[in-house]
């Protein structure tokens, strides 16, 4: 059994020097934003839609595989789009502009492996969001009232250590890389140091 290919996208393919593989992706993506969205994907979620799917399929190979195929820049991503667009291949809004997909982000920084991420579990929360929610944590527990000021340091500094805790394990759980043993253990050691910092200074009356 071979799978056929419609035509117009080899030619697409073949004008923009890029792989059929590299096209079948942005139009997996395409479908799956559609799907699960139900409605217009802009460039730059389909950029990051692209990251993510390579990272999960590929690991710490994604860049080199993405490369491989032609996919070498977020712009190339959007000369793709624009291309099938033009053969009616797929549907463009009004809105839609080849600007969408400029530095959406850099290839030389979003596939090494410190920048692997768990997006379905962490979305992209950014460091401000990290730090209000875990303020809002600190605020709620009764670290303040049970050893004053520094109590409430306390249990910032827990809740702190036990995010990190979280989002290491949540990496090593969720990539391939070969650092994820190392993650595994960072996480373990903050996660359990956070819990136990959080439980002394909002319980334990303590002398400073």
């Amino acid at each position: 059994m071979s799978l056929e290919i419609d035509p117009k996208l080899l030619e697409v393919a073949k004008r923009l020097d890029v792989a059929p593989e590299a096209i079948c992706l942005i139009l997996h993506c395409l479908h799956g934003a559609a799907f699960h969205r139900q409605g217009h994907c802009s460039g730059e979620s389909l950029c990051w839609l692209i990251h993510d799917t390579s990272i999960r399929q590929y690991g710490s190979e994604a860049r080199a595989q993405l490369s491989e195929w032609g996919i070498v820049s977020t712009e190339k991503i959007g000369e793709i789009v624009f291309a099938l667009a033009d053969e009616r291949l797929i549907t463009k809004s009004e809105d839609d502009r080849p600007q969408d997909f400029v530095d959406v982000f850099d290839f030389a920084d979003a596939f090494i492996e410190p920048h692997f991420q768990a997006p379905a579990l962490f979305g992209r929360w950014t460091i401000g969001g990290l730090f209000v929610a875990t303020t809002v944590i600190a605020i709620a527990i009764p670290g303040v009232k049970k050893n004053g000021f520094a109590g409430g340091i306390g249990t910032l500094a827990g809740a702190w250590f036990a995010l990190i805790g979280t989002i290491c394990l949540a990496i090593a759980l969720m990539s391939n890389f070969r650092g994820r043993f190392l993650a595994w253990a960072i996480g373990v050691v903050f996660l359990v140091m956070g819990l136990v910092t959080y439980w002394a200074t909002s319980t334990q009356k303590l002398h400073w």
